[in-house]
């Protein structure tokens, strides 16, 4: 008898403790309180909340590349086999050197340059190429001798003046034939004239040409055959149009011509000669009686 109401009272106890202890861990649980935005409550369980981190409670470098999901590189990035997030550049315009983003040498095609995005400060020097100078501002300008052409009004153009017989063709300086006449040493009264036909440029012109010959008394004078004997050495008499003065004569391949002229007396003479209009002169030619 005494040993049964000793275990019900042992099982009371033990019914007692259990209650006890329940309620005393359902007051705890009860009493906790979640902020509902970083963790809460899911049934008996405290988690923390989906989308509940914020920056703020990150730690600092707490993000290494393994946290990195893909989709964050947006426009101009792109992840790399092991998570980090790279500057996507073409390596052609621009490139990444030394974990520093720059453009790439010799890396900007004309494409890339603005319209007129080239201003004379960036002009270098050596862009001036042959015909060109660079100015004191950086332009770049025709250099002109400025004596054959000039820069007038920002046009490149002939100078006035400034086309020598140098400058011509050869074909054109045959266009623009002149004439020496010299005389030879006196001989017994008589000395030899000789014409040669030249070029523009001076240089003997190898061509037959017909030259019109006059002999006077001054110079650029009027024909005058005073005291005067004309036999052609080296020439062709097209027409003689006063005997001893005046005559038109024909040279040879070289334009070469001469003749003869004689003068009685102490005298001075001029010997003209005509080229396409043109009037050549000797100069003083003297004469003197009895010269040998």
């Amino acid at each position: 008898m005494r040993k049964a109401l000793r275990l019900t009272v042992i099982v009371v106890l033990l019914a007692v403790l259990a209650v006890t202890v329940y309620a005393a861990t359902t007051t705890v649980v009860s009493d906790f309180v979640a902020d509902d935005s970083t963790v809460e409550m899911s049934g008996h369980t405290l988690r923390v909340k989906d989308r509940g981190i914020p920056a703020a409670k990150i730690a600092l470098d707490g993000v290494d590349p393994n946290n990195i999901h893909a989709d964050i590189a947006g426009t101009g990035l792109v992840q790399s086999g092991v998570g980090q997030l790279d500057v996507n550049v073409d390596d052609s315009t621009i490139e990444v050197n030394t974990d520093t983003l720059r453009v790439k040498d010799r890396g900007i095609p004309a494409a890339k340059i603005a319209l007129d995005g080239v201003d004379p400060n960036n002009i270098h020097a050596d862009v001036a190429g042959t015909g060109l100078v660079q100015s004191g501002v950086g332009q770049l300008d025709v250099n002109v001798d400025d004596s054959t052409l000039e820069v007038a009004t920002n046009t490149v153009q002939l100078k006035d003046d400034g086309t020598t017989i140098a400058k011509l063709a050869a074909a054109v300086e045959d266009l623009l034939p002149n004439v020496s006449v010299t005389a030879g040493a006196e001989s017994g009264d008589t000395r030899v004239i000789t014409f040669q036909v030249r070029d523009g440029a001076n240089n003997n012109l190898a061509e037959r040409l017909v030259l019109r010959a006059w002999i006077a008394t001054g110079d650029y004078g009027a024909p005058s055959a005073t005291s005067n004997s004309v036999n052609t050495v080296q020439a062709t008499t097209i027409q003689v149009v006063t005997a001893g003065a005046h005559f038109f004569i024909g040279t040879d391949a070289n334009g070469t011509a001469s003749f003869n002229l004689s003068v009685s007396g102490d005298a001075n003479r001029y010997i003209m000669s005509e080229i396409d209009g043109r009037v050549y002169s000797s100069g003083l030619v003297s004469f003197v009686d009895g010269s040998q």
